[in-house]
């Protein structure tokens, strides 16, 4: 059962972290801890450092019990347009939305939950 307030606050919380390109470090540190806190094996390559980043890919497996199951994968990446910082939110009527002065941040960060 999907909890709407659990995904809303996800999001929020993906939205406030600061993560412009090759500074995602606090977006894959909220990523690694929620996957770990749901039981997946969680690591993290060393792809940043190629490219001046602070973070590499995160990837998480979650292992299923049927030996000839068809392995699924979800993709995203972890940073925004800029300007990231100060992103001031507004939630009004069930809709998330900035105030006019700032960018949403959620770019692809909010393909990041689940």
């Amino acid at each position: 059962m999907i909890d709407p307030e659990r995904v809303k606050q996800t999001f929020l919380d993906l939205v406030n972290i600061n993560s412009p390109s090759r500074h995602e470090r606090g977006v894959a540190d909220y990523v690694k801890a929620k996957l770990a806190k749901l039981g997946l094996e969680v690591e993290e390559d060393d792809a940043g450092e190629g490219i001046g980043g602070d973070a590499g890919n995160v990837m998480a497996l979650k292992r299923g019990g049927a030996e000839d199951a068809v392995p699924i994968f979800f993709s995203c990446h972890m940073d925004t347009v800029e300007p990231t910082e100060k992103i001031h939110i507004v939630c009004d009527q069930g809709i998330i939305r900035t105030d006019g002065t700032t960018i949403l941040g959620g770019d692809d960060k909010a393909g990041l939950r689940r």
